[in-house]
């Protein structure tokens, strides 16, 4: 019995020597450090478990505080650090009229006060209408018609900036009354008509020459030579009635069922008007777009035997 009590004696002084140098009493100097030890070996006191609550709560307003000082130092370079775009103002404010002019000048043949003409009726409820001819000859023989608009994009563009330079000029105004309800003191250098229209494969672009200084809280920022895209695809419609126009020329017909055999995505309409001056009449379409572009030639005339 003896052997057996100074077994357990010897073995409880064991265990007590064992958990003493792996958990180390707490003190306040090593507590934060003896407070990770596994838990089952070395039981958490409450003490221990606030003392830890405590180091985390500093560490989380450390760094919101950090956030604040590093925002405060990137807002003291910009300028108050507010971002102001023009921008998204500017494309909500011209997209219709310029999807408008788009459309006018579609339904003309590329020209708002078009020349040459020929009035057709589509039959579509709006009764005979102008086209405008982009290829033509006034010869009554087999001779091919003369490109009458070479340059086709750069008319476009043209016509498009003469259609929308009033709405710009207005949309210019609307932006510094905007923006002089924000609090902004508002000082806008811009000459009527100072932009440029970009046609590309993807929308149409306005490149505005415009500079805008605003003024808050004694805090200036410059903005200038703004760009307004708007998404159309009047590109490519010209492109395909650039491939008609050269077919007419070389080679006197343009066959668009072979055509939309190797683009299926483009729908061309084709009418030909017997009398009294023997021409085609063009409808260009893109599947899933509403735009069109319609024109009209007149070359290689076959005149019917008398």
């Amino acid at each position: 019995m003896k052997n057996k009590d100074s077994n357990k004696k010897a073995t409880s002084a064991l265990t007590m020597g064992l958990k003493d140098k792996i958990c180390p009493r707490p003190k306040r100097s090593t507590h934060a450090l003896t407070s990770g030890i596994n838990s089952k070996v070395c039981p958490r006191s409450k003490r221990s478990q606030v003392t830890m609550f405590i180091i985390i709560g500093v560490v989380i307003v450390a760094i919101v505080l950090l956030y604040f000082i590093i925002r405060g130092f990137s807002d003291s370079d910009t300028g108050g650090g507010e971002e102001v775009s023009p921008i998204p103002f500017l494309e909500t404010c011209l997209k219709d009229d310029i999807s408008s002019a788009i459309w006018i000048l579609g339904e003309k043949g590329g020209d708002d006060t078009p020349g040459k003409t020929t009035s057709f009726d589509f039959l579509d409820g709006k009764g005979p209408v102008e086209i405008t001819y982009l290829c033509y000859t006034s010869a009554n023989e087999k001779i091919p018609c003369m490109n009458q608009e070479p340059f086709l994009y750069d008319k476009v563009e043209n016509e498009i900036k003469k259609l929308v330079a009033p709405w710009v000029d207005n949309c210019i105004g609307a932006l510094g009354t905007s923006l002089s309800k924000e609090g902004y003191v508002v000082d806008i250098n811009y000459t009527a008509k100072d932009f440029e229209v970009a046609l590309n494969d993807v929308g149409v672009d306005l490149d505005i020459n415009v500079k805008i200084i605003l003024t808050k809280a004694e805090q200036s920022l410059t903005v200038e030579n703004l760009s307004v895209g708007v998404r159309t695809r009047l590109y490519d419609l010209i492109s395909s009635v650039r491939m008609i126009i050269r077919d007419e020329i070389t080679r006197c017909y343009f066959d668009a069922a072979d055509y939309i055999r190797i683009h299926p995505e483009y729908q061309i309409g084709k009418e030909t008007k017997i009398s009294p001056d023997f021409s085609n009449l063009y409808t260009v379409k893109l599947l899933n777009s509403p735009e069109r572009f319609r024109f009209a030639t007149r070359g290689c005339v076959d005149l019917p035997a008398p």
